[in-house]
């Protein structure tokens, strides 16, 4: 397997080296029948982040926003009581237990801020089970906490069906 793991990877830096060097992020990603081939096989570890930043609709987002918004989200709510918080300290511990990079309190410190993040940003949505574990995978992939919180939002807002994410996720069930 790891020889076609290979030369998928050479493909995608051929694909990327015949846009050239200077060529932005948004040029590199923007959508087209070879990508989406070349995506449908899986993007190449070292491609991810940003692949999944732009084909996601999260650089975007983030884009669109102050730079300092997620840090605000998270200092202006520090005090606020609320239901969603409990959840997610109920469920920290249960997301990807004995998992030697997420089952620290490094990285417990940085899903519960992600998470608490994205319940004040979307109070309609609030925290619902499963987005810890899409968070932390997140987390590992991008290595940057904000960016993780845009790919959530991204997810939630953009590429699941309205309401697929609600309190009472009715619309998960059909």
């Amino acid at each position: 397997y790891l020889p076609i793991l290979e030369q998928r990877e050479r493909q995608w830096v051929e694909y990327f080296s015949q846009m050239g060097d200077d060529a932005s992020i948004a040029t590199r990603w923007q959508k087209c029948d070879k990508l989406k081939k070349m995506t449908r096989k899986g993007i190449p570890s070292r491609f991810r982040r940003e692949g999944w930043m732009q084909l996601s609709g999260a650089n975007e987002l983030k884009d669109s926003h102050d730079a300092d918004y997620y840090e605000t989200l998270l200092v202006d709510n520090a005090r606020t009581p609320s239901a969603d918080v409990d959840q997610i300290e109920k469920d920290l511990r249960r997301t990807f237990p004995k998992h030697p990079t997420l089952d620290t309190k490094d990285a417990l410190a940085r899903l519960r801020r992600v998470l608490v993040a994205y319940s004040f940003r979307n109070t309609s949505v609030g925290y619902c089970q499963s987005m810890n574990f899409i968070t932390a995978m997140c987390l590992l992939v991008l290595q940057s906490e904000e960016d993780a919180f845009w790919l959530l939002a991204a997810i939630i807002e953009r590429l699941c069906p309205p309401e697929y994410y609600s309190r009472t996720m009715v619309d998960s069930t059909i």
